[in-house]
């Protein structure tokens, strides 16, 4: 009935009807019209008049559970997919592929040979992926629905879970340059969790795998602490740098943010900044750079500059040494 590979075809001659996989069907002029479950399969048939010619279920492999009244449509378990059952063995070509659902396996490998077990269909979990292709998986209308409902949940966990973490920082950020926010959103705390075994990689990994739980509770985690610590500072008038300084000390300013370090200072003197530290060299520029870690390196590290002091010249990462500035908060 169809040629090539391609199941999703907006229309399909078999010689006796013309079908629109998901949509209806048209036999010697008279239409149907198919409705489908949550998986896509097409549970129900309705005429022209809308009354239900015949109904079917399925298991989640593709078995035929019950039925009433009789349907000639070869799109019947997630037909709205492309899929369709040979009348005479049973077996759904899929793509690349024939899947026999009596087994829940494909007939051939895998032809790219994805993952371990290259007969498997569905990686396994039928109520939430399909495979039209035979090839790769996709989320099924559930899948998709699950998904988002356990990211939305993942998220609402963890944004809780920030608030209740954002206490501990906003104490350890008040000794920190730039207050509990600072501390809470600094780029260290960021970086801790991009190299913990709950990295950002992870995250997006897991919600990739069909586990945005975990994803939505990292995510809502590092928003939920970021956050809150933010407003408390601005609440209670913020901690600052210190005594004197606008928003320091509680003094009711608005809490400042933590600048960039400036690339010109005076000569042995270190500057602060939201990067971490700099020493000045003789002539003003920078000497020596302590970094607080980041994306790229895991822990604290320190880089030295070369001249003429330019992007270039600024060494790789190295271990932070005794005669190096040290960063605040270490």
């Amino acid at each position: 009935m169809r040629g090539g590979v391609d199941v999703l075809a907006p229309v399909l001659n078999d010689g006796s009807a013309e079908y629109t996989p998901g949509i209806s069907e048209n036999r010697s002029g008279t239409s149907k019209f198919y409705h489908s479950d949550y998986l896509g399969s097409v549970s129900r048939e309705t005429d022209s008049s809308g009354s239900t010619t015949s109904t079917k279920t399925y298991d989640a492999f593709g078995n035929p559970e019950s039925s009433t009244g009789s349907s000639s449509s070869p799109f019947g378990f997630a037909g709205s997919w492309g899929y369709q059952s040979d009348s005479d063995s049973g077996l759904m070509p899929l793509g690349h592929r024939y899947y026999d659902s009596s087994t829940g396996r494909f007939l051939a490998r895998d032809p790219v040979q994805d993952g371990r077990n290259w007969y498997g269909y569905a990686g396994n979990d039928p109520t939430a992926f399909v495979d039209p292709l035979g090839l790769r998986l996709y989320a099924s209308y559930a899948g998709n629905l699950g998904q988002e409902l356990r990211g939305i949940g993942g998220g609402l966990v963890g944004v809780a879970k920030g608030m209740f973490k954002s206490v501990l920082d906003g104490v350890i950020g008040i000794a920190y340059p730039g207050g509990p926010a600072a501390y809470a959103c600094s780029p260290q705390k960021l970086a801790e969790a991009w190299n913990s075994d709950v990295a950002i990689w992870n995250t997006l990994r897991k919600a990739w795998d069909g586990d945005p739980y975990s994803g939505g509770t990292i995510i809502g985690g590092v928003l939920g602490s970021c956050a809150v610590a933010a407003a408390g500072e601005v609440a209670l008038g913020g901690f600052g740098d210190g005594p004197g300084e606008p928003g320091g000390g509680g003094d009711g300013g608005v809490p400042p943010k933590l600048p960039k370090r400036p690339f010109k200072g005076e000569p042995g003197t270190v500057a602060s900044g939201v990067e971490g530290v700099r020493r000045f060299g003789a002539d003003g520029f920078p000497e020596v750079d302590v970094d607080y870690a980041d994306g790229h390196n895991p822990t604290d590290h320190a880089h030295d500059w070369g001249r003429p002091p330019i992007n270039e010249n600024r060494g790789r990462p190295r271990p932070i040494r005794d005669d190096d500035p040290q960063l605040p908060g270490r």
